[in-house]
């Protein structure tokens, strides 16, 4: 069987965080944009009549409403038609149902696969991904429609002069088919973070003068206290425990960490007399940090650690765990010593957000100072230029400030192919093949090639495409 090929030309996965958790269903509509949605294959595949797609979202934590319902729905759109594929439902811990549960304390992974029957007119297409959210009595809350991808076929429809493409039965190809393109991802708001740690001593919650001088926390402070802008959206301060010990000694450490490292921020805020917004901090505790405590024993050089994390994994109860991991008498000593400390911490986790430039704006910089924009903002201010040679001038540009990004040259081959100049486009794809083989890459030389009446050669690269 043949298969036919769909590429994506952009995928979104723009993810952010935020600390609050959800106080009714209404929040995580609020807060859709934490979740991260991707789709899989990035190329899609005819097979046997069928189009599959896997839909993968990673949901944070403290996000799914312990009463809440997801309704997930894959659409794929062509032309004027579209066509669902099966949707998947998954639910908080307390709705009494049986689809696949989202913890609301450690959020989850959600994936799940789709088949469709493919027809002929879903060459050029579009991914949206549209979600419904639901309460336990049904109250339905519609959610922003995510558009996973733009669809085109990178595989033109070539069959003819003997050409052998693996699409079967297509002749109508245009002069040099269809070429591929890459989307430029320029997201309307570009979130950072900031993270930094203040460690405590066993049993402790002061706060230790070494700690404050660490480069991380004034990096931190000062990024806060200089920001004139507005840029500055939250900070948030999770504080733990490590997990041995008891339970209620545990919970008041974690508390008095938390007041202690709010203190601590206050204070320095106070003495550089700058204003701090309460509205904007908040603030988390774990007693005992049994998700911390697997995380850096899986990244230690504990010998023993894969019967410890066997040992986890035998006993939810965390008395019973500590209990066992102490009888490995060895292996415990040494978790006091590499791997506890670390867990004896609160975390300061400082969100910030830019907007971007307008067009103009992009356009204008790109003749009197490029190298103050990104690659991104390069590569579209190319795309929204309408004159071709302006556009080819503007690729030039960005392939000088980043000469290892195969985009500029594929979208410089792609103008040199509309104004008919085939050998200085088969040259650009050569040059974007050498820095990135890929299948938009392989297609785009098997069109330039076919076009220079290269029929052997095109069709190798068609094959690779």
């Amino acid at each position: 069987m043949k298969k036919l090929k769909i590429f994506y030309l952009a995928a979104l996965a723009l993810t952010i965080m935020y600390t609050t958790g959800c106080k009714s269903v209404q929040d995580m509509v609020n807060r859709a944009s934490e979740v991260t949605w991707n789709v899989a294959p990035g190329v899609l595949e005819m097979h046997g009549e069928q189009v599959q797609i896997t839909i993968t979202g990673k949901i944070p934590a403290k996000y799914f409403h312990k009463k809440g319902i997801l309704v997930v729905s894959p659409v794929l759109k062509y032309g004027k038609n579209e066509k669902a594929f099966d949707q998947k439902t998954f639910q908080g811990e307390a709705v009494q149902d049986n689809n696949p549960i989202i913890n609301f304390a450690t959020g989850g992974q959600i994936s799940f696969s789709a088949t469709i029957p493919y027809t002929d007119d879903m060459q050029v297409s579009e991914l949206e991904l549209r979600l419904t959210a639901k309460d336990n009595k049904g109250v339905k809350f519609d959610m922003p429609v995510i558009k996973l991808a733009d669809g085109v076929i990178i595989t033109p429809r070539l069959v003819k002069n003997g050409l052998g493409v693996d699409n079967e039965g297509f002749n109508n190809a245009g002069q040099y088919g269809l070429t591929a393109s890459e989307g430029v991802k320029l997201p309307g708001t570009v979130v950072s973070t900031l993270k930094a740690d203040i460690k405590y001593d066993l049993q402790k919650f002061d706060v230790k003068k070494t700690e404050l001088t660490q480069d991380d926390i004034t990096k931190l402070l000062n990024a806060i206290k200089a920001d004139t802008t507005g840029n500055f959206k939250g900070l948030n301060i999770s504080s733990y425990a490590s997990p041995e010990g008891d339970l209620d000694l545990n919970t008041g450490l974690s508390v008095n960490r938390g007041k202690a490292a709010d203190k601590v921020l206050k204070d320095d805020f106070k003495k550089a007399k700058v204003k701090l917004d309460p509205a904007l901090l908040t603030a988390s505790t774990t007693p005992e940090d049994w998700d911390g405590f697997k995380t850096e024993l899986a990244n230690s050089s504990l010998k023993d650690k894969g019967l410890i994390l066997n040992v986890l994994s035998m006993y939810t109860d965390p008395i019973v765990r500590e209990r066992e991991i102490k009888n490995l008498s060895e292996a415990y000593e040494e978790l006091k010593s590499a791997v506890l400390p670390v867990l004896r911490r609160s975390v300061f986790e400082a969100r910030f957000e830019t907007g971007t430039r307008t067009d103009a704006e992009i356009i204008s910089m790109m003749k009197s100072d490029p190298k103050a924009l990104t690659n991104e903002e390069m590569l579209h201010a190319a795309a929204v230029t309408q004159n071709l040679n302006e556009k080819i001038e503007l690729f030039k540009i960005t392939s000088q400030y980043f000469p290892n990004n195969w985009r500029a040259y594929n979208g410089m081959g792609l103008v040199y192919m509309n104004l008919n100049k085939l050998t200085e486009a088969k040259e650009a794809f050569e040059k974007a093949k050498s820095l990135d083989n890929n299948e938009k890459v392989n297609n785009n030389l098997g069109v330039a090639y076919f076009a220079l009446g290269e029929n052997d050669k095109a069709s190798q690269f068609f094959n690779s495409a």
